[in-house]
């Protein structure tokens, strides 16, 4: 009951206030981004220093083509009318075009140097030139595909480069290569001494993020490998997964992790996203205990799980392949995590009635990630500028989506470990009991040893006189009890009860096997599970109710079968 007051509280605290702050997020980032773009626009068109950064695409003339050209045929087609003009928006969609962007730049209203950024980290090619005259000047260069991160001219996770002033008014182009792809180039112009100040603001906010994301998913991993619990290791390996993508769509990975590879910056994203989608359906399984409830949806899911992981194997091993049918392959993936998404959020509808809590947070902590997803997409399709988000609209949805299902994973644990501290306890305590228990048994048996056998002969009904020492064993047949001997071939038999035999017996020697059997110890050579063998090769029964001590008197005898 107090778990669940616990999880009802932090229900409604998100329900009522995590998504309003995603909402208000978004929008005053977008009223932020278009004043100060605004404002720069403004300085810029009156010919007035740029004192910050500007959104620089509106400022540019947009070209694409089918061929590879050189920027001396560019120009030249581009002075001609003889390049198709693109949208004039940095984010172009899925294309197999290259893409010239123009612009002008008149040196003598900038006091400052400047630098041009394009904001893309994952660009397969791009080159940009000047040209001072009839002279064409390679001043940029760099991109992922065939590149290392060295060969970037600044090093700087996204594209950035330095325009030195000159004399007069100066012609740029720029030639960005990310064909069978989304293509997105969004371009700022930047005064470098304040570039130079936000980029290490920037790179702080981004470390304490990252730190934080990768502390819970360590820490998550950690836990469940303790525990054991599944359901952290999977929460772990989501939380990962998600905040490497993350680290390498800002470009850092390139930076960092692997600055010398040519090939892997390409395709390291898609691996990601498969990966994140397979953590996420196995976590989501267990959280929603899916297969309680949604049976048959959990197969599809562990279907769709073995769909991702074929093509985690097909991107790696057939990396060329996988370039030519780049923008078919994406869609399918697309397609794959779609139809993931809705059998996980069908099954989370009918988890509402037996889990009521973990559906509903369900519901809240993956909004704000298909939101930022859906928003990622929207700009990957070019349907939406990149511009309107200064923060990247994944980042902000993970990060609330982590702190929804941490708090929830937090209480899980304390649950967790409260119940196993009192299952230690009941354990420690169910061993003292055990441990008295034996302790009593062989004080009873040492009583039971040290009796003196006063009774070596008895005499039945029937004037038969009968030593202890040849009795084998004794069983009851209704009114009678027949005497095995090991000295006769047939019993003796007498009227008599069970009950009279045992009174009469000595205790240290004779134990009740069966409600019907006494035996004799001496004469026993095997004790197994149900039953016992003497001497002779006869077996004999043990019933249920004198199974345990039989057990303790022959302990020494006692053999697995």
């Amino acid at each position: 009951m107090e778990k669940r007051n616990y999880l009802l509280r932090y229900y409604y605290y998100f329900k009522k206030y995590t998504f309003p702050v995603y909402v208000i997020t978004i929008f005053f980032s977008h009223v932020l981004i278009t004043t100060v773009t605004a404002q720069n626009k403004k300085s810029l068109n009156k010919n007035i220093d740029i004192l910050n950064k500007i959104d620089f695409i509106t400022y540019t003339s947009i070209y694409k083509t089918s061929e590879n050209l050189n920027v001396q045929k560019a120009d030249s087609l581009i002075s001609n009318n003889g390049l198709l003009p693109a949208k004039e928006s940095p984010s172009q969609g899925f294309s197999k075009d290259y893409f010239w962007i123009h612009f002008k730049i008149n040196w003598k209203s900038h006091k400052s140097p400047l630098l041009l950024e394009l904001n893309n980290p994952h660009i397969d090619n791009v080159l940009l030139f000047e040209k001072t005259g009839s002279i064409y000047n390679k001043i940029g260069y760099g991109g992922d595909r065939n590149q290392t991160f060295s060969n970037r001219v600044y090093k700087n996770r996204r594209f950035i480069f330095p325009l030195k002033k000159k004399l007069e008014e100066t012609n740029y182009f720029l030639m960005v290569d990310k064909r069978n792809a989304s293509v997105s180039f969004p371009l700022y112009l930047w005064n470098k001494d304040r570039f130079e100040v936000e980029e290490t603001k920037q790179n702080i906010y981004y470390s304490f993020y990252f730190s934080v994301l990768f502390i819970i998913a360590f820490a998550s991993l950690l836990i469940g490998l303790l525990l054991p619990s599944k359901i952290f290791i999977y929460y772990g390996l989501y939380a990962f997964f998600m905040a490497l993508y993350l680290f390498t769509a800002l470009g850092f990975s390139f930076e960092y992790l692997y600055p010398n590879a040519k090939h892997f910056n390409n395709y390291s994203r898609v691996i990601l996203m498969l990966l994140i989608a397979i953590a996420a359906n196995k976590f989501l399984s267990i959280f929603l205990n899916i297969k309680a409830h949604s049976p048959k949806i959990l197969r599809y899911l562990r279907f769709c799980n073995k769909l991702l992981i074929g093509l985690i194997l097909g991107w790696i091993l057939f990396s060329g392949l996988y370039k030519t049918y780049t923008i078919v392959l994406l869609n399918i993936t697309y397609i794959i995590f779609l139809s993931i998404f809705i059998l996980v959020f069908i099954a989370s509808y009918r988890a509402l009635k037996s889990k009521p809590i973990y559906a509903n947070i369900f519901f809240i902590a993956f909004s704000f990630i298909i939101l930022g997803a859906a928003l990622y997409l929207a700009i990957e399709y070019g349907i939406i500028d990149e511009s309107v988000f200064p923060i990247h609209p994944m980042l902000l949805g993970f990060g609330l989506e982590i702190i929804t299902l941490s708090i929830v994973m937090i209480q899980q644990f304390i649950s967790i470990y409260k119940n196993k501290n009192t299952i230690e306890k009941e354990k420690r305590a169910l061993e003292k009991q055990n441990l008295d228990l034996k302790s009593h048994t062989k004080k009873l048996k040492t009583i039971i040893d040290t009796k003196p056998n006063t009774h070596l002969n008895i005499v039945l009904k029937s004037k038969a006189k009968l030593h202890t020492s040849n009795i084998q064993y004794i069983k009851s047949d209704g009114p009678y009890l027949e005497f095995y001997l090991h000295n006769k071939p047939r019993p003796e038999i007498d009227r008599n009860t069970i009950k009279w035999a045992l009174s009469i017996l000595p205790a240290s020697t004779f134990i009740q096997i069966h409600r019907s059997t006494i035996v004799n110890s001496e004469y026993v050579k095997i004790v197994k599970a149900n039953s016992l063998l003497l001497k002779d090769g006869k077996s004999l029964n043990i019933s249920r109710n004198h199974k345990e001590a039989v057990k303790d008197v022959f302990e020494t005898l006692k053999t697995d079968n």
